[in-house]
């Protein structure tokens, strides 16, 4: 075992994710596995470019464990861009031993020096995702102190499905929210979502919600955007739902979803009636709790398909 190299790991590294991890790669980490590719035939001049490019800088850090010459395990490690306020978090990658070598502790002995290395750097905990089906997996986190935090469905649209036909929907009103609503839809989260915040990568905290010139003006410059949708309860005194569109040009539509149980039924189909019209021309991809039962079902109704089942673990450093 030791620290990647990625002048001349890349190339191997790249063969072992797309072997171990084949049947669960989107369109996203087959085009990093490509990235891969390209960077390694750049030799000593990948070192100076793998902090500019996404694909390297989420394995430029980490252990690969060596048969001889050839690179048989491998778990990446690189920060999170989580707000300060949250502490150092590390995210854990990659976690794959070829199958010919499994079964024989290289991963427990590369995720333990993961571990150690996090805690090194001051980092604060490590975060992970897992398949909700891979129990062995799951165990080796749990044996080294991970700890589940929620399990999500990834859902897909494509804009082929057919839109079931339209529920007379009475007394639900959408709007978008003005600026100064962030900090109602900011409540309605914690209520929802205080265990695993809205996804992967987006921990519960205040600037998810604020909308911010700064983003909006990044966001436009990148050809990307966001909309919100909200219904306020009858006496106006707090929100019952929030949704967010975020688009752009190169990929698929990605939904959030906000929805209390008051009202529950009317307000998740006025909802995704309304976005499946103004939205549903593109592919709509969406990540929501698993124990979120009343909501699920009316993804199902709506032509949403469940794809992937993923269990988000976490490690907290005790030192």
């Amino acid at each position: 075992m030791r620290r990647i190299n990625l002048q001349t790991d890349l190339a191997q590294l790249a063969d072992l994710i797309e072997l171990v991890f084949s049947s669960t790669m989107d369109s996203s980490g087959r085009a990093a596995l490509r990235e891969m590719r390209a960077m390694s035939r750049l030799g000593a001049g990948v070192r100076m470019l793998s902090h500019l490019n996404e694909a390297t800088a989420g394995v430029h850090l980490g252990f690969v464990w060596m048969v001889g010459d050839r690179l048989v395990g491998n778990v990446s490690i690189y920060p999170a861009n989580y707000p300060p306020s949250l502490g150092k978090t590390w995210i854990v990658a990659n976690v794959g031993v070829h199958p010919d070598f499994q079964g024989r502790g290289i991963a427990k002995q590369l995720m333990r020096a993961s571990i150690e290395l996090i805690q090194q750097k001051e980092g604060k905990r490590a975060i992970l995702q897992v398949d909700a089906d891979n129990a062995v997996a799951i165990h080796l986190y749990q044996s080294l102190g991970f700890v589940e935090e929620r399990t999500w469905l990834n859902w897909k649209r494509p804009p082929s499905t057919r839109l079931p036909d339209a529920a007379r929907i009475e007394g639900v009103y959408i709007r978008h929210p003005r600026r100064s609503e962030w900090h109602d839809e900011w409540i309605l989260a914690q209520h929802l979502r205080a265990n695993g915040g809205l996804g992967w990568l987006r921990p519960l905290h205040p600037t998810l919600f604020k909308q911010s010139w700064w983003r909006t003006g990044l966001n436009w410059l990148n050809f990307r955007g966001i909309e919100r949708l909200v219904i306020r309860a009858d006496d106006d005194q707090s929100l019952l739902a929030s949704a967010w569109i975020e688009t752009s040009l190169t990929s698929a539509n990605k939904l959030t979803l906000l929805i209390s149980e008051h009202n529950h039924a009317q307000n998740t189909q006025a909802l995704l009636q309304t976005i499946i019209r103004r939205f549903g021309n593109n592919t709509l991809m969406l990540e929501h709790p698993v124990d979120d039962a009343l909501t699920n079902t009316w993804l199902d109704y709506y032509g949403f398909t469940r794809k992937r089942t993923v269990m988000h673990m976490t490690w907290e450093s005790h030192s």
